[in-house]
């Protein structure tokens, strides 16, 4: 869902700021946090830590990061499609998850071919 707010001056110049809420999925092994990035930050370096052992995703850290580039990363290059942008994503899971399940949480709010 995207909302957008204008803000205008007597002088006619006209703000828009559009921001989408963030996605949050708390399950019983894990904590995800999704949050969509409209505009890059220069000040915010680009970054992504991912911690993956036995084929099982036990946490995600990424700031100012294409979506795309995380489910090539995680999926294989041109196997799977999002259609979204930049994001900063927060992902914890003591037991892990394996990558099928990780996808399907992803699925839950994301077009994800």
């Amino acid at each position: 869902m995207l909302f957008g707010i204008c803000f205008s001056q007597l002088s006619f110049h006209s703000f828009f700021f559009f921001f989408t809420p963030p996605f949050i999925d708390n399950g019983n092994n894990y904590n995800l946090r999704i949050e969509y990035k409209v505009f890059v930050d220069n000040n915010e370096p680009t970054s992504l830590d991912v911690n993956v052992s036995n084929d099982l995703i036990y946490s995600i850290e990424g700031k100012q990061y294409q979506f795309q580039y995380l489910i090539d990363y995680m999926y294989g290059k041109d196997k799977l499609s999002i259609d979204e942008g930049l994001i900063n994503i927060h992902f914890k899971s003591k037991e892990g998850i394996s990558k099928d399940e990780f996808l399907k949480i992803l699925q839950k709010e994301y077009d994800i071919k």
